[in-house]
């Protein structure tokens, strides 16, 4: 039973993660599975990744919009070898699911960043940011 449990924290949760409670872990089963066909999210055991090279010609680090676009029109040319770096492993059912949302506060890819206060509006609160590429 042990191995089974794992495999669904780590499925819901990602690598690293450590169940949170039975609760939790039952609230995020039951939003999993009624949100999982409503998902793109693909499945872990076939997920294979692309073929490493020693050399590439352009190495992009961080995968924000302005940078995916520009690999992508980099690699339009099938003879330039365009590498996109960016933290973070894979997509976990949890960052797709609202419910699951909580679960991913103070968890293994969260930079733990926090606002600056403000003078007419809210104090400072912490704002979820993440090492997350889909």
């Amino acid at each position: 039973m042990s191995g089974n449990l794992d495999f669904m924290v780590y499925a819901l949760w990602g690598r690293g993660a450590a169940l949170q409670s039975e609760l939790g872990l039952f609230i995020a089963l039951v939003n999993l599975v009624i949100h999982l066909p409503f998902t793109d999210l693909p499945l872990l055991q076939h997920y294979e990744l692309g073929e490493l090279r020693s050399q590439y010609h352009y190495v992009i680090v961080g995968g924000g919009s302005a940078e995916c676009v520009i690999a992508n029109r980099l690699s339009a040319n099938p003879n330039v070898a365009v590498l996109l770096l960016e933290a973070g492993g894979l997509e976990t059912a949890s960052r797709q699911i609202p419910a699951a949302a909580p679960f991913n506060l103070r968890g293994h890819d969260d930079w733990d960043y926090h606002s600056v206060p403000q003078s007419n509006a809210a104090l400072s609160f912490r704002e979820q940011a993440g090492t997350l590429l889909p």
